[in-house]
């Protein structure tokens, strides 16, 4: 497990440099954050913050996605 503190914009640097594009949602599939990855899968415009995840990306995921995110 992490130990320690990190100032916010020392996280959010370090988020933003992973080689990995990630979304982070809360317990009820709200989406929370993202990070800016270069080549992103799924575009998102700030409007989807605090949406359903399932609702943002179902139209476009593949059905291997589609039955990941509904079980």
């Amino acid at each position: 497990m992490f130990k320690g503190k990190l100032p916010d914009a020392v996280l959010a640097s370090l988020l933003e440099t992973l080689p990995v594009e990630f979304s982070i949602v809360d317990a009820n599939d709200k989406v929370l954050a993202w990070n800016r990855h270069e080549t992103r899968v799924f575009r998102r415009t700030d409007n989807v913050l605090g949406r359903d995840v399932r609702v943002c990306i179902l139209a476009r995921a593949s059905p291997r996605w589609k039955r990941s995110l509904l079980k």
